[in-house]
């Protein structure tokens, strides 16, 4: 299970089109990309690109249900940043280390810089992609992008952002609208809270205090959003309640269509919490469900597709008690 000094974040950011400021189409100047940033939940497989490190997700049966093969993606199919992309109208982005021509072509609908096991601090777990590490990753895109789009004349006069953010087990997405005159001046921001996911394991002897952890970061978050909101001019933010939702999810698993809510699709132990994927050797030693679809989790930590569909659904569209002020398909249409 993942430590709580894991904090990472996934950002949804519409950075300008490679276009001119001037003369562009209306699909063009609307086209967004989304960068994500986080740790295993939204890891699309840049570990695999990693010395040294050992990729359960690589290995059968993580991918069987989207992809029908594993991708390095911890989940039996896509994760919420893949649906955030679907629903915004985007293809499903690659990881970052996996683009071998990194110039601004190849970011125009945006990229993937997500580490499984990655932490906020650069020595936490320093064989991953750490939150420093992944945020020099992007400020090399934009740095690349811009430097093209200069010698080019193709700086325009709008320019929006969205950012997720993932604090490690405990959940959290904060998503942001940057508005540029060719500059990089933040104007608004977005983001949802937190949930301890050893709540999903009863037997877990850290969930009454991964959940105080929880509830108190949420509430000094909301209180930080609403003092930025009265300080920045223009700012706009989306919380999305990620730690009720889930929960209830786990509590009352019938409700939302799912069998079971507290055991894993895949793995060993009580609750098939431990070593779900094939082991060192090429060993399967786990037990499998038939039907992720019926688990809200697929392995010990990590949700199925159908848990990450629903959350992300929650994310893009959700009325104001679950996703507000502004939900993100409201900040698209804000940008």
């Amino acid at each position: 299970m993942a430590s709580l000094s894991y904090l990472m974040i996934c950002v949804l950011v519409s950075l300008l089109n490679p276009i001119s400021c001037y003369g562009q189409s209306k699909a063009e100047a609307e086209h967004k990309a989304l960068f994500v940033f986080g740790d295993s939940l939204f890891d699309a497989g840049n570990n695999k690109y990693l010395k040294n490190v050992s990729v359960a997700a690589l290995s059968w049966p993580y991918g069987e249900t989207f992809f029908k093969h594993p991708t390095g993606r911890f989940s039996d199919g896509r994760l919420v940043p893949d649906f955030i992309a679907q629903f915004a109208q985007l293809p499903i982005l690659p990881p970052y280390l996996g683009t071998k021509n990194k110039t601004a072509h190849h970011f125009t609908d945006g990229t993937n810089f997500a580490s499984a096991g990655a932490g906020a601090l650069a020595e936490t777990n320093s064989d991953k992609i750490s939150l420093p590490e992944q945020l020099s990753y992007f400020k090399n895109v934009v740095e690349v992008s811009e430097a093209e789009f200069r010698t080019q004349m193709l700086l325009r006069s709008d320019r929006r952002q969205y950012v997720e953010m993932v604090i490690g087990n405990l959940t959290r997405n904060i998503w942001f609208r940057r508005k540029e005159i060719c500059t990089s001046e933040c104007r608004a921001y977005g983001l949802h809270t937190k949930s301890s996911i050893a709540e999903s394991h009863q037997n877990s002897e850290c969930v009454e205090e991964l959940t105080a952890l929880s509830r108190l970061h949420n509430r000094d978050l909301t209180n930080v959003l609403e003092n930025l909101e009265s300080k920045l001019q223009g700012f706009k933010y989306s919380i999305f309640d990620y730690y009720n939702e889930l929960r209830d999810r786990v509590k009352n698993p019938s409700q939302y269509g799912f069998l079971n809510g507290t055991a894993a699709c895949c793995g060993r132990g009580e609750y098939r919490e431990n070593d779900c994927g094939v082991n060192k050797t090429g060993t399967a030693v786990f037990d499998l469900c038939s039907d992720p679809s019926q688990y809200v989790f697929f392995d010990g930590v990590h949700n199925t597709e159908r848990t990450n569909h629903q959350l992300a659904a929650l994310i893009w569209s959700g009325v104001p008690n679950v996703t507000g002020p502004y939900n993100v398909k409201q900040l698209f249409k804000l940008a």
